[in-house]
């Protein structure tokens, strides 16, 4: 029997959505079939490169065969997913248009086209590019099926991805075990990550305190502070405490906008719950069980824009959002501070900019200068008060902000002076949300790596999870073996050549270009390199370690 369409989904959360929203009922083997239409599944990555085994290259690992650089990339089948995968090519025999139904990302795009690839389904192809699992979303997507020339670009890019991760990983892993007799993995994004965690330990073990001095003039209810001048900032030129006569010498009043929390990509989402005391890997899974519900849109996204929000391309993810008034109360509590954020964060853009007033003074008391700043909100304007009407503690804190009177330059104040001398501390291990908001911030990793890559790193015992001292986060650091391994590493290893060479591949593929044969070129120069300098280094240790 033939049908007409089947739709091909990445995971079974997606199949079941997506049936319901089709009226197709399951079959016995797990497919969803009814008018005319299959649903059914891949279980993510189905297919993986194939590892140089596959390319001839099963003898003994040695330097001098180094580095792999496979002619015609392979795939191979998961041993665990061989089953479903023959599913799906007896199913293709029965269809004449297939729609990938994939996760609306590059990996979703690799995922479902290199099945059909694979399998060598010639019928016509379209795409299914939707953003969220609510029936609205999905009828609405269902309406505009998009031609798979409009995701061509995305394809090339998830392909770019892998391959590069996979000459940096096979050779990189195969190039330290040689050289240092451990057997050791190295991967793009967990050897950043690491490298990060080595050097913010290093500086805690090397921290020297440094003297300085911070003054505060006080009179009536208002506080100001020293601003010390460049070059002076170690001993204020300043009397002992006491009373001092302080002039005006400017005083200014004005208004300014304050714009509402950026909208959340998934890496400010789990940051945000991990303060509320929520680790990375559950808020991950509460966000993708809201998703597959239909409570919440595509979590695994990096845009700050709302739906609709500027011009985008049909693959340019919105930031993450509600797509139900409310969290089902049968989920866990898990499930629903994540979807209390996220409604939150909604809610406030939706309230739109505060305007706040503000005034600065500035004194000149004893030659040095002191100034306060005064933010609040207008009394009995609240719509002028935007997003600030749903942040009660910052409203209560605007509206009792106004400490000092009205002042104009030469006018002059008593004051009461306080010196106080102090140290730097040293800075302290990233708490989880501290570490996810620098990857985020400096590039390392994707949405969709970045839990994953720092739970590889304590899997693999080359960093530590621990308690913070203060409230209840948790603190991350490398552990002995992560110090050690970072330290047999080259620099041009735990350094950006690998993410500068991915960004630039990634950038040329979205471009709509389709021939990389350049970039995998200059990776390939650039670990031919690397592998030459270990040659000739002595990396050998005793301490064992996976990264």
């Amino acid at each position: 029997m033939m049908y007409d369409t089947l739709y091909l989904c990445e995971k079974p959360s997606q199949a079941r959505a997506l049936a319901k929203q089709l009226g197709a009922s399951k079959t016995g083997d797990g497919v969803y079939v009814g008018g005319g239409n299959v649903v059914l599944n891949a279980y993510g990555h189905l297919l993986n490169l194939a590892m140089p085994a596959d390319y001839g290259d099963s003898g003994p690992w040695s330097l001098n065969t180094l580095p792999i650089l496979p002619q015609k990339w392979k795939w191979k089948v998961k041993a665990e997913h061989q089953q479903q995968y023959n599913k799906i090519a007896v199913w293709l025999e029965r269809v004449k248009v297939v729609v990938i139904a994939t996760d609306p990302d590059e990996e979703g795009e690799v995922i479902g086209r290199q099945i059909l690839n694979e399998l060598g389904f010639k019928g016509d192809i379209k795409r299914l590019w939707v953003s969220a699992l609510d029936p609205n979303s999905l009828k609405q997507a269902l309406g505009n099926l998009l031609p798979l020339s409009a995701t061509e670009t995305a394809y090339h890019a998830g392909c770019v991805r892998r391959q590069l991760d996979w000459l940096y990983g096979i050779n990189l892993s195969r190039a330290l075990s040689v050289s240092s007799g451990q057997r050791t993995s190295v991967g793009r994004v967990t050897t950043k990550l690491l490298a990060e965690l080595a050097k913010r330990e290093l500086e805690i073990q090397r921290f020297t305190p440094i003297p300085y001095y911070t003054a505060t003039a006080k009179f009536g209810d208002a506080v100001l502070e020293w601003q010390p001048a460049e070059g002076h900032d170690d001993v204020p030129l300043l009397p002992a405490d006491g009373e001092i006569t302080g002039i005006c010498i400017a005083a200014s009043e004005y208004q300014e906008t304050l714009d509402p929390p950026l909208p959340l990509t998934l890496s400010a989402l789990l940051a945000n719950a991990a303060e509320r005391g929520i680790d990375l890997t559950s808020g991950y899974r509460a966000a993708q069980r809201l998703y597959e519900t239909g409570a919440i849109s595509y979590p695994r996204t990096g845009s700050t824009s709302m739906p609709g929000a500027g011009k985008q391309g049909f693959a340019a993810h919105h930031a993450i959002i509600n797509t139900w008034h409310t969290c089902p109360d049968w989920l866990p509590k898990d499930c629903q501070v994540i979807f209390n954020i996220v409604h939150h964060n909604c809610v406030l853009q939706h309230m739109g900019e505060a305007t706040i007033h503000v005034r600065k003074l500035v004194f000149d008391m004893g030659g040095e200068i002191f100034t306060t700043t005064d933010r609040w909100l207008a009394p009995n304007k609240p719509r002028a008060a935007g997003w600030l009407l749903c942040e009660a503690k910052r409203q209560i804190a605007l509206e009792s902000n106004i400490k000092t009177a009205k002042f104009r330059p030469g006018d002059q104040v008593r004051a009461t002076l306080s010196v106080e001398r102090k140290q730097t501390v040293p800075p302290q291990r990233f708490t989880e949300a501290e570490l996810l908001r620098h990857m985020a911030e400096t590039g390392i990793g994707t949405e969709a790596t970045r839990v994953d890559a720092i739970n590889s790193l304590v899997k693999n015992q080359v960093a530590e999870r621990v308690q913070a001292k203060s409230g209840c986060s948790l603190e991350l650091g490398p552990t002995e073996k992560g110090m050690n391994l970072i330290e047999r590493l080259p620099s041009s290893v735990t350094g950006t050549t690998m993410e500068t060479q991915l960004h630039n591949a990634l950038d040329y593929a979205r471009s709509g270009q389709v021939n990389f044969d350049g970039h995998l070129c200059n990776a390939a120069r650039w670990l031919a390199i690397t592998i030459e300098g270990m040659k000739s280094c002595n990396l050998r240790s005793s301490t064992v370690g996976t990264i």
